[in-house]
């Protein structure tokens, strides 16, 4: 068992397929159940972040992911769903053998000091 004294930074949701995701109609069903299952997983843990983060898996095993961060946590399921369904629709998924998909958010907002960034001229 391990015991970290750090808090967690991201909280997310994968699931790989006995049956490889080939149609848009499988696709966008199992990312809508991921985004379900995550936004249960922020609401219970009470973590969350501004970067919403697409992993996909083919079935010769080559990975990609795409990530949008927003201004704000997420929060809210049409914004999570939103989001997941933009970087969906910037890959050309539909016809591809697909293994596994994934679904995170981390990047959390934070009110501690050293945690921001300057703008150029300040």
């Amino acid at each position: 068992m391990v015991i970290s004294e750090t808090e967690p930074k991201s909280v997310g949701t994968e699931l790989t397929y006995e049956k490889d995701l080939t149609t848009a109609f499988e696709i966008i069903t199992e990312l809508y159940k991921l985004e379900k299952e995550l936004m249960t997983r922020i609401e219970q843990s009470g973590i969350t972040g501004r970067t919403v983060t697409l992993k996909v898996k083919f079935a010769d095993f080559r990975q990609i992911t795409r990530s949008r961060t927003l201004k704000h946590s997420i929060t809210d399921f049409q914004v999570l769903h939103r989001v997941v369904t933009d970087l969906r629709k910037s890959l050309d998924l539909e016809g591809s053998l697909i293994r596994l998909l994934g679904v995170s958010v981390s990047n959390p907002e934070t009110d501690e000091c050293g945690d921001f960034q300057l703008g150029l001229f300040d």
